[in-house]
């Protein structure tokens, strides 16, 4: 019976994950709704002329990508996950006026930093994948934020949590805004 139950809380948790990496995930390859003026191949364009001026990688390659959105639903910035002959490499946010916000060799992506603050969110819950909706933000000054909706019923809850290597923080609306 224990192993049961162990192997029904192990799949949940395995289910669990792979459904919010999913709603993470930005598969779409041209122009999104939501930026303003640029296409994530464009971003990637400009990625790729600035990766040459980050010697840490040896061959990298860009991989998975991922929009990033300012308070008011518009793309502010598109992260793209890197990879070199060693494996994962780091990421390079470009902001969508194509300036380069950061080039990092850490492997500990805002991306990730969302994806462990939604999994100590829902662990030990029963939400079903259209229970949470998160959108990753970026407001500025390198820093990056999640917003994350939680349905219950019919009420929905909206948590904001500034990303951080150190561990993510969840913070007001109105302090997120000044």
């Amino acid at each position: 019976m224990k192993k049961k139950r162990l192997f029904l809380v192990i799949f949940l948790l395995l289910i669990t994950a792979l459904s919010v990496v999913f709603l993470f995930r930005d598969s779409s390859r041209g122009k999104s709704s939501g930026a303003v003026g640029m296409s994530v191949k464009e971003a990637k364009d400009i990625a790729k002329d600035n990766i040459n001026f980050f010697e840490a990688w040896t061959n990298p390659v860009f991989q998975e990508s991922y929009i990033f959105y300012n308070l008011d639903g518009v793309g502010s910035a598109y992260l793209f996950n890197v990879s070199d002959n060693y494996g994962k490499a780091g990421y390079v946010v470009i902001g969508s006026d194509g300036d380069v916000v950061e080039i990092s060799k850490d492997t500990n992506t805002p991306v990730v930093q969302a994806l462990l603050v939604v999994n100590e969110l829902t662990q030990g819950t029963i939400y079903e994948q259209e229970d949470i909706k998160a959108q990753y933000l970026y407001i500025g000054d390198k820093k990056y934020y999640v917003k994350i909706e939680v349905r219950e019923g019919e009420v929905t809850q909206t948590l904001y949590f500034l990303l951080s290597k150190e561990g993510s923080k969840e913070i007001s609306l109105d302090k997120l805004s000044s």
